[in-house]
């Protein structure tokens, strides 16, 4: 099934009557609008209309073209039941979206359930989709498999899934899987891709035909968060420090630092992954992540390190959330991108009223000052979210480009008369210097 969404203000109007939602549209920002929705029709053990988990990236080619991904109906032990998906080819004023094929049962797949997915664009304008496939039927044999498919048209449609790797169902689940994939000017390994897991990492250089184990000098637990500088360097977020490649991701050097990741898990919605970016211009690191450390009772603020010698050393620790140690408020699942020197960072705003709503930030001085934030469009009721108001996700999906930002992310519903988790995006405009 697809559908298409339109975000101009006129068009906001017309999907808001079609799915029964008010326009959303806020000051500073651009088409606010909802891009998908649950099409399966309800199964026993799954939760209809829960969404979590976006994620969204750009054609470097083009910044006009963006693909998302996103988690359907997750199951009463974990674990979801389908991938949807969102294209624009016009940024992001219209979308088609629908059920990602041949992954699991529900799609035509022989996996049971799926989790953790990611987008990326190569360099050539290919668009990659990774995932997790959980308790398949494989050659007559119980599966688990990190899974990689490959759009040539910018995320419509994908081909075959390739398998990265493969475990025993009576192994370790292969969980937290990320893709990346080079698309540094100045990389010896531009086109590469890499994706990382809980246990392992492969790369492959024939886009995701084939793949490579990566042997040496993996961190555990590596699959928080891998970025690629535009030289190549492939620094990775993993249990409280980082580590840097600069020979293809053979060997990592580190732990760079220990300071970080000591966030307080929110009594609904657990803790949220860290995130990284990597200015693809001026080659600048950032991380951000949910931390507590400042609380009194449990909560989290927003952290910030950046670092510009390609993750060797990193700034002093800073919150960029206004009123940090404010109980009132929890702030989680940041997440950032930049470009050219612009740094925008989006994080969950919870109230202890249980409103949640999405916030941004920007700078246009590398991350050494940030604009007040913002809000992007209407507050929900965490009452709402998904897994029986549990789960918001682990992370939202943000990607910048030279004109701004477009952020995808799970926006539980305001009231429980329709569907209680679904997908969201806005461009956010570059701020003016």
């Amino acid at each position: 099934m697809r559908q298409r969404s339109r975000g101009s203000a006129a068009a906001g109007v017309v999907l808001a009557a079609v799915l029964g939602l008010p326009d959303q549209s806020v000051a500073r920002t651009k088409r606010v609008q909802q891009i998908s929705a649950d099409p399966l029709p309800s199964a026993g053990g799954f939760e209809h209309d829960g969404e979590a988990e976006p994620h969204v990236a750009i054609d470097p080619n083009d910044p006009s073209r963006l693909v998302a991904i996103v988690m359907v109906e997750r199951f009463q032990a974990g674990g979801h039941r389908a991938l949807a998906y969102a294209a624009s080819d016009d940024g992001g004023v219209t979308w088609t979206s629908g059920i990602l094929p041949g992954i699991t049962t529900a799609a035509g797949g022989p996996f049971f359930l799926t989790t953790d997915p990611t987008v990326a664009f190569g360099p050539d304008g290919t668009a990659y989709a990774q995932m997790i496939g959980i308790l398949g039927s494989i050659d007559g044999t119980c599966q688990h498999a990190v899974l990689v498919l490959r759009s040539e048209d910018g995320g419509r449609t994908f081909g075959t899934p390739r398998t990265v790797a493969q475990v025993p169902c009576g192994g370790e689940l292969p969980d937290k899987g990320w893709l990346v994939v080079d698309a540094g000017l100045q990389s010896p390994y531009r086109g590469r891709l890499y994706v990382f897991w809980v246990s392992g990492v492969r790369y492959s250089d024939d886009r995701g035909d084939t793949w490579t184990s990566l042997s040496a000098g993996i961190p555990q637990d590596a699959s928080h968060m891998p970025v690629i500088g535009p030289d190549g360097a492939v620094t990775i977020v993993h249990d409280g420090s980082t580590g840097t490649s600069h020979d293809g991701g053979v060997s990592y050097l580190g732990p760079a630092t220990e300071h970080f990741l000591v966030g307080q898990p929110f009594e609904v919605f657990g803790s949220g992954f860290p995130s990284a970016t990597a200015d693809p211009v001026t080659g600048q690191l950032y991380l951000v992540w949910q931390d507590g450390r400042l609380r009194r009772t449990r909560g989290n603020d927003v952290a910030f390190l950046t670092s510009t010698d390609g993750g060797a050393s990193w700034s002093g620790l800073r919150f960029i959330n206004p009123d940090p140690g404010d109980d009132a408020h929890d702030f989680i699942t940041p997440t950032i991108a930049a470009y050219g020197g612009v740094v925008y960072v989006t994080w969950q705003t919870m109230t202890k009223g249980r409103r949640i709503s999405l916030r941004y930030v920007a700078s246009t001085d590398g991350g050494v000052t940030f604009a007040r934030q913002r809000r992007i469009g209407r507050a929900g009721d965490a009452l709402f979210a998904a897994h029986g108001g549990t789960f918001v996700g682990h992370y939202m999906g943000l990607a910048a480009t030279p004109n701004g930002a477009q952020a995808v992310w799970c926006r539980p519903s305001p009231a429980a008369a329709i569907p209680h988790q679904t997908t969201w995006a806005a461009f956010i405009p570059r701020p003016a210097r």
